[in-house]
């Protein structure tokens, strides 16, 4: 079973006096406290005064001292401790650690018979961590020079940068980086793999979809559906080598970079294909209509960012009170509410000047889509969990019955699956096929991984 330890203080204190209060009543009040607590992991400690019962993991039996003339702090079981002075009020502080399920804190108060004792519930304070500076420039290191360099190039092309249509242009123009990222985050988090020849798969699929659909006047749509294939097929021909001949990814996927390229070559003879059918550009580099259709703004693009600021602002609010409500660590409200302001505020920019120009762009739609689906696989799902339990243990994780050779399989067939829509986007972009598109492709899609955070080891 996993163990998630919460360390709570919990403070239990007998308002009653001990003049006229015999030993046994005493601990008749002291067990009906630990009864009320619910069911918890109690461990004897070594400095136990008296002598006990218990069972292999829980405190069963009966427990007598002598305190007539006692005066000082006694530990008794799982960091539980009693302590008074002679003849005043009798305190219990207790430490738990809880293994599965939920705690209760109690105060106790009343008379000296257990009979007059009333329980009322208290509330547990929420348990916030809060980062110190250091910490915080340590974590969003990253994104502070992010911002560096946008104000830095942004002054040196007096504004130009942030310009409406530069903006969708930048957009357009990395749509495929963060394709091919998301499908390389799976191989690294394997275990710190890469597949360097996506750059290669990129140019293939796009030759044989050019081919087809420029050279044969094929179907696009037919030719969409032959192009995934193809890429789906690289990548189940590249696991297999990974996952079961257990070659290293390194050497498979340098293979790959190097035959696919090659291939590339040989299905466009070295030449360009263009242009491409309109109704294939379309899919790609067209906009999201203005419903409203307000000239020289799209109202629809902006109420789009704010839709999702909602709707992040609510998915983080909740995510924390189900935390909270679980008794895990989170956040400190004020960290988390500066952190929700400034994404919101840049999500409400970025999409107000999208808006000045001509909208959503169709290739941030398709990039955003297929973020969204794969967060909640890496997040919500088995499957997802299994590729970062192989990344952190492959032993382990194959002893525990997970299919590990599976795990490395599903990671490389998902990145032809991702390498061969990079295709399509990319082929859009150029409105042709052409030998050396995709080249250093790779290098994009591992640099975003390890400069956003992933692990080098998995």
């Amino acid at each position: 079973m996993k163990k998630i330890v919460l360390a709570l203080t919990f403070v239990l204190v007998g308002s009653f006096m001990l003049a006229g209060c015999s030993k046994d009543e005493i601990l008749n009040h002291y067990n009906n406290i630990v009864q009320s607590a619910g069911s918890i992991e109690l461990t004897g400690k070594s400095s136990l005064q008296g002598e006990k019962e218990k069972g292999i993991d829980d405190y069963t039996g009966t427990y007598t001292a002598d305190y007539a003339n006692f005066s000082g702090t006694e530990y008794l079981f799982g960091g539980t401790s009693i302590k008074r002075e002679a003849g005043k009020e009798l305190s219990i502080d207790c430490t738990l650690e809880i293994t599965e399920g939920t705690a209760k804190v109690f105060w106790i108060s009343g008379s000296d018979h257990v009979k007059d004792r009333k329980i009322r519930k208290r509330s547990v304070k929420k348990m916030e961590k809060k980062l110190s500076f250091s910490e915080v420039l340590k974590k969003y290191t990253m994104v502070i020079v992010l911002v560096l360099v946008v104000i830095m190039f942004t002054a040196n092309t007096k504004g130009v940068m942030l310009l409406p249509q530069n903006v969708n242009n930048l957009v357009a123009q990395n749509a495929y980086v963060f394709i091919l990222a998301t499908g390389m985050l799976f191989c690294i988090l394997t275990g710190g793999n890469i597949d360097l020849s996506v750059g290669s798969v990129v140019c293939f699929v796009a030759a044989v979809g050019g081919k087809m659909m420029v050279l044969n006047n094929m179907n696009p749509y037919l030719t969409m559906l032959v192009m995934l294939i193809t890429g789906i097929a690289i990548g189940a021909w590249q696991g297999f080598w990974i996952a079961y001949v257990r070659i290293p990814p390194f050497i498979v996927t340098l293979a790959g970079m190097l035959a696919f390229r090659g291939l590339s070559n040989v299905v466009l003879q070295g030449q360009t294909l263009a242009p491409m059918p309109d109704s294939y550009l379309a899919l790609f580099n067209n906009y999201i209509p203005d419903f409203v259709g307000k000239e020289g703004f799209n109202v629809t693009c902006f109420a789009v960012g704010i839709i999702v600021c909602i709707v992040y602002v609510l998915l983080v609010m909740k995510n924390r009170a189900d935390r909270a409500k679980k008794g895990y660590s989170v956040e400190a409200f004020g960290g988390a509410a500066v952190k929700m302001v400034l994404i919101c505020a840049v999500v409400l920019a970025f999409m107000f000047r999208l808006a000045q120009y001509k909208g959503i762009p169709n290739s941030l739609v398709w990039v955003a889509v297929i973020i969204a689906i794969y967060t909640y696989i890496a997040s919500k799902t088995t499957t997802g969990r299994y590729f970062y339990a192989v990344g952190g243990n492959e032993k382990a994780t194959k002893l525990s019955g997970i299919n590990t050779n599976k795990v490395y399989f599903l990671a490389y067939l998902n990145m032809g699956l991702l390498a061969a829509i990079a295709g399509m986007v990319t082929m859009a972009r150029l409105n042709s096929a052409n030998p050396q598109a995709g080249t250093n492709f790779e290098m994009d899609a591992i640099g975003s991984c390890f400069i956003g955070g992933a692990s080098a080891y998995g």
